[in-house]
């Protein structure tokens, strides 16, 4: 936690705020979990701990032995990331840094987001050591981590016994289901974008866009006291429309 919101406590050459962090992270909304990895260059305290260099760090940003949650990076893709710098070090040594980790794990990357890579830089380094480096990806290996959970989940749902406590506090079964399902759903999403290419990853954002706008917009309408029908409608259907008629009154267009 340190590592990730530090530009925020701290100066730097090139600082990040939460917005700008969300911002390169998440692309699409149900993505929006992350896995953290830290990796430590050197020790003040300790002079027998050797000094890692900056390609001994390229190599350890994507070991799986340095990241806080289990699942594998290498077995599947990354689809954003940002690293997190702190010491004294050159822009130029981390862009120099940064292009050489691009270049030798494309293959850790999705191709569809060319530019998924963005480093910060903070002038203080963490107590105790000269430099460090936080590492926060947004990766398909998260599948692994939710589906364990979803299967452990679903084995103690079938046998019903922990069940009682939480329905005489006032839940009821079927939040349980939906969480279920909801869970599952969020496993498709991560294997979808992993096999997505190119051609195909703008159809699914298209898909993703609608999904949004068809629940947030009406929601947000109903409260400013308006009742409105949402219709979806792409950019290529809306050229082929013309200038046809505005859409029926009490119907909201919206273009994608």
């Amino acid at each position: 936690m340190s590592g990730v919101t530090c530009c925020l406590h701290f100066p730097g050459q090139l600082n990040s705020d939460l917005w700008k962090l969300a911002r390169n992270l998440i692309p699409f909304p149900w993505l929006h979990f992350f896995k953290v990895g830290f990796v430590l260059f050197t020790s003040r305290n300790f002079q027998q701990c050797r000094a890692l260099t900056f390609p001994e760090l390229t190599r350890q940003m994507w070991d799986a032995k340095n990241m806080m949650c289990a699942a594998n990076p290498q077995r599947n893709q990354y689809i954003t990331v940002s690293t997190v710098f702190r010491g004294r070090m050159s822009t130029k040594e981390v862009d120099e840094l940064m292009i050489n980790v691009q270049n030798n794990n494309s293959s850790y990357s999705v191709e569809w987001i060319p530019d998924n890579m963005k480093s910060f830089l903070c002038d203080i380094h963490p107590n105790g050591f000269k430099m460090a480096s936080t590492v926060i990806g947004n990766s398909t290996s998260l599948q692994d981590m939710f589906r364990w959970v979803s299967n452990q989940f679903t084995a103690m749902f079938r046998s019903k016994v922990p069940l009682h406590w939480y329905i005489r506090e006032g839940m009821d079964e079927m939040e349980f289901t939906k969480a279920e399902s909801n869970m599952n759903d969020l496993v498709s999403k991560y294997q979808q974008y992993q096999n997505a290419t190119v051609e195909t990853s703008s159809i699914i954002a298209k898909l993703e866009t609608s999904s949004v706008i068809e629940k947030l917009l009406p929601i947000i309408m109903n409260k400013l006291g308006h009742t409105v029908e949402i219709q979806i409608v792409s950019s290529e259907d809306r050229e082929k429309q013309g200038e046809m008629q505005a859409p029926l009154c009490g119907a909201l267009q919206v273009i994608i």
